[in-house]
């Protein structure tokens, strides 16, 4: 059964909010064109959410300096951590690289298309981790809440049939703020429970396709987390280092589920977003600017949106995700039904998701 109202989910719906200063910390590191720098850092101060594309290698540098911190800490009463002192390796490797290039997005590409398969590796374990931390000390962007407190109905399971979700992101804002409602639950379960299809989990292991019903979300870059163990509940600042460590050591290559655009999409999940789709009358497009490097997939997603009649953009640069948006619309609609004509920018809300006036 399709929804007839469709979420498109981007980066800029976890945004969260900031606080009005930056964090400005001491640190070091060692860039191998120029050699140690050491001085003065600073960064966003997140009060919720995550960092955006420009606010990353600030962050990573952030959490390298809690890193080296902890590192040092041990090396001067005569311990020593081979998992964390490898984890900062990474992560300072991933920063020097995010500083360099357009997105982490753009350096992965590179990678890919060179086919430096451990490098590629090395760069989704870090990613992995840093967006882990950064979920553990920060609260979700208070949005998602709000959009769960706003659509269930009678009881905390019954979601409407009439709404599904299509997320570019690899965060678990979502599960972590259904948590409210299971606060005794692990990830895994409160996937089960939000009907989350993950790119990199379809068909696994030879699992027939089975058509979904009612609310879902799909997660076209897969999740930064891993099949077992939990990384995000019940930590404290005292063990997030021993956390952090625990969950880099865990991430191989069978079992790490983030994934980016250009990588195989299967046809059992090509399906998966069809069925989804192929009913909505309604698109709200929230926090996504329709990169380059997902084009390919946005086709295929409004190449089955055969009934669509409205968009709406919740972005505070919707003009721009509207010019964008063209190349992601198929001939028919924008000559035949001037899909172009029906898009409605809604004004930027810190505390609500847009819930348009057709639910």
């Amino acid at each position: 059964m399709s929804s007839r109202v469709v979420y498109l989910i981007g980066a800029g719906a976890s945004r969260g909010k900031r606080g009005e200063k930056s964090l400005v910390f001491d640190t070091e590191r060692f860039i191998p064109t120029e050699g140690k720098y050491v001085g003065r850092e600073e960064c966003a101060n997140i009060l919720s959410g995550l960092p955006i594309v420009n606010e990353i290698p600030g962050r990573l540098q952030w959490l390298l300096h809690k890193l080296w911190n902890k590192n040092n800490e041990l090396l001067e009463s005569g311990s020593c951590n081979t998992s964390l002192s490898n984890l900062i390796d990474d992560l300072g490797w991933l920063a020097n690289c995010a500083a360099k290039h357009a997105s982490i997005d753009t350096f992965a590409k590179k990678l890919f298309l060179i086919n430096n398969q451990s490098d590629y590796f090395r760069l989704k374990r870090a990613l992995t981790v840093f967006l882990n931390y950064e979920q553990m000390v920060n609260p979700p962007d208070p949005r998602y809440d709000s959009f769960f407190a706003s659509i269930l109905q009678l009881d905390k399971d019954s979601f409407p049939d009439d709404i599904s979700i299509i997320s570019w992101n690899y965060d678990v804002q979502f599960e972590i703020a259904y948590r409210e409602y299971y606060p005794h639950e692990g990830l895994g379960h409160l996937s089960h429970f939000l009907n989350v299809y993950d790119k990199m989990k379809e068909g696994m292991g030879g699992e027939p396709y089975r058509e979904a019903k009612g609310f879902r979300i799909l997660k076209l870059n897969g999740s930064a987390c891993v099949n077992c163990g939990e990384y995000f509940f019940g930590v404290s600042d005292e063990s997030i280092v021993d956390s952090l460590c625990k969950l880099y050591n865990s991430l191989t290559i069978n079992n790490c589920l983030l994934s980016f655009a250009w990588e195989n999409l299967k046809e059992q999940y090509i399906q998966r977003i069809t069925d989804c789709v192929k009913d909505a009358e309604v698109l709200v497009i929230i926090g996504y600017s329709f990169p380059f490097f997902n084009r390919e997939v946005d086709r295929i997603i409004f190449s089955k949106m055969r009934s669509l009649g409205k968009i709406y953009i919740q972005d505070p640069y919707g003009e721009n995700v509207k010019q964008s948006l063209r190349s992601a619309l198929s001939a028919e609609q924008v000559f035949s039904t001037k899909m172009l004509n029906r898009i409605e920018l809604i004004p930027i809300n810190e505390s609500q998701f847009f819930l348009p006036p057709e639910l």
